[in-house]
């Protein structure tokens, strides 16, 4: 096993524009969502977080959650059931009970579309998230092991035209690239001083940023499986530490 290797990254200076990138610190959301646009890639921007579920689990969850809509729906057919067997209570055969039924009814219809179009919407993003996810990881400096583990979790293609390759190519050796390296090097470093992701300081970027939890699990992993990896790329992020400060620019852990 190795640690991957990004362009020639780990040992060369920022370029200008590099460093202004660096300085400016975009997110890694909106960096990949940049990324996304310069491959040709369309559709809305979508929020991409260290904690996002792929859409293998959001799919479980839609098979496994009972909507509102649904549920409304479903009392609804439940009364009109009690209806025709004659055992509906005397009260709901009054006219303000039909004419209030009829109005349920409409709106669970409404309700339950609605969520079906929500549901299309997320299910939609979440394969989003999956490709930037996947792109993002084949573009960091991180266990080859590690970034062959994360990505087969997310189940899409990683090669030739891949969305998610199209996407690794417009930030590798680029600015976007070296804005998540250091968010990457960010969570390796977190690591190395924490240990632990739920510990009150890095907790809440541990969720919210993709590449900052990139770095931290990536070390993480690369001590428990391979401790050549974990020791290679703590000398990496000392190596671009070097860098950093000549862009004047400091990792925050």
């Amino acid at each position: 096993m190795s640690v991957n290797r990004v362009a020639s990254g780990t040992n060369t200076r920022f370029s200008p524009e590099e460093e202004e990138a660096l300085r400016k610190d975009d997110s890694t959301s909106k960096s990949l969502n940049d990324a996304r646009r310069k491959a040709g890639q369309k559709g809305d921007d979508v929020a991409v977080r260290g904690d996002d579920n792929t859409l293998a689990h959001e799919l479980e969850h839609k098979n496994t959650h009972l909507s509102v809509g649904k549920a409304a729906l479903a009392a609804i057919d439940g009364l009109h059931l009690f209806g025709a067997v004659g055992t509906l209570p005397h009260v709901f055969h009054s006219p303000a009970a039909i004419v209030a039924a009829g109005v349920a009814t409409l709106a669970g219809i409404h309700v339950a579309m609605w969520e079906m179009q929500d549901q299309k919407d997320g299910l939609r993003d979440a394969a989003t998230r999956d490709v930037l996810h996947a792109g993002m990881l084949m573009s960091l400096e991180l266990p080859k092991g590690f970034v062959d583990q994360e990505t087969s979790k997310l189940g899409v293609g990683t090669t030739g035209q891949a969305p998610a390759k199209k996407v690794s190519d417009q930030i590798i050796g680029t600015p976007l690239g070296a804005t998540m390296q250091r968010h990457c090097d960010e969570g390796i470093r977190a690591a190395q001083k924490y240990g632990d992701p739920s510990h009150p300081a890095i907790a809440e970027r541990y969720k919210s940023d993709a590449a900052f939890r990139a770095g931290f699990d990536g070390l993480m992993w690369a001590e428990k499986h391979n401790p050549a990896d974990a020791k290679q790329l703590k000398d990496d992020v000392e190596m671009r530490e070097q860098h950093y400060a000549a862009a004047h620019v400091q990792l925050r852990v």
